[in-house]
């Protein structure tokens, strides 16, 4: 049971994540009396104060009516975090044979900004300047550690790496 005032329960939730637990209880509460639509909203927040957010949430179950419509605002000056800001790029890898091409989005990036280290079977694509990308993949066959070749247009990096032989 949760103590409305304290913020926590018996089971020791609070913080931010005892408004999830709420909301497990309450639709299990809604299945129990044949409720078809609840809503709720309320802020969180974390035990240190430095981070908040409000939440919100519209739920209907039923036939034909299931729906959720959900929002969540951080104030976005509240957050900080000790790591670098890097965006993870959207990435294909494609086996062609005798080569492995990578193609990867990278808007706002220029070729001059773009690293591509081969490691064993660990391919690291990083980028620097305004905008930063940093993603590991791992290698379905061992490549040389030269790069084949490289080429951006339009925010969208093409790499070909040569298989090694008998790879």
């Amino acid at each position: 049971m949760r103590d409305k005032r304290s913020g926590s329960d018996k089971g020791g939730r609070s913080g931010l994540l005892g408004p999830l637990f709420d909301l497990v209880s309450t639709l299990q509460d809604m299945m129990d009396r044949g409720q078809s639509t609840v809503s709720r909203q309320g802020e969180i927040r974390s035990s240190d104060d430095k981070v908040r957010g409000m939440y919100g949430f519209t739920m209907r179950i039923g036939a034909n009516r299931d729906e959720t419509q959900a929002f969540v605002e951080v104030e976005p000056e509240k957050v900080s975090f000790d790591v670098e800001h890097c965006s993870e790029p959207v990435c294909e890898l494609f086996d062609e044979g005798q080569q492995l091409r990578l193609v990867a989005e990278l808007p706002g990036v220029s070729e001059e900004n773009v690293q591509v280290v081969v490691e064993g079977d660990i391919l690291k694509l990083s980028t620097t300047g305004e905008r930063q990308y940093y993603k590991e993949l791992l290698l379905p066959a061992r490549v040389k550690a030269q790069i084949g070749a490289l080429a951006m247009r339009n925010g969208v990096l093409e790499v070909l790496l040569d298989k090694e032989i008998g790879a």
